[in-house]
């Protein structure tokens, strides 16, 4: 490996250098970006959004879940309670 330390110092040099195909990917016609490499098989990709959107989505469901809970809580006590003070108001 060689380091022109030239380059290092002059950051016209930059635009000036060859260009080299080294890539790994390419925009296609709809404005995609398309990967040319391929994902290493024994290892899960999963990136922060996709990991912050599954938290997310399963937030949202425990927040459904919960509602539907307190809910069914709700008419229970309503029930319990009108049949408790349905019957104590007969006996009485």
């Amino acid at each position: 490996m060689n380091i022109d330390t030239r380059q290092l110092y002059d950051p016209d040099s930059l635009w000036k250098r060859n260009k080299y195909s080294l890539s790994v990917g390419y925009i296609d016609d709809l404005g995609r970006f398309v990967t040319e490499i391929e994902p290493d098989p024994q290892r899960k990709y999963e990136s922060r959004l996709t990991r912050a959107v599954k938290r997310f989505v399963n937030m949202e469901q425990d927040k459904a879940k919960e509602e539907l809970a307190w809910k069914i809580a709700e008419m229970i006590i309503r029930e319990i309670t009108s049949l408790t003070l349905g019957a104590s108001n007969f006996s009485s």
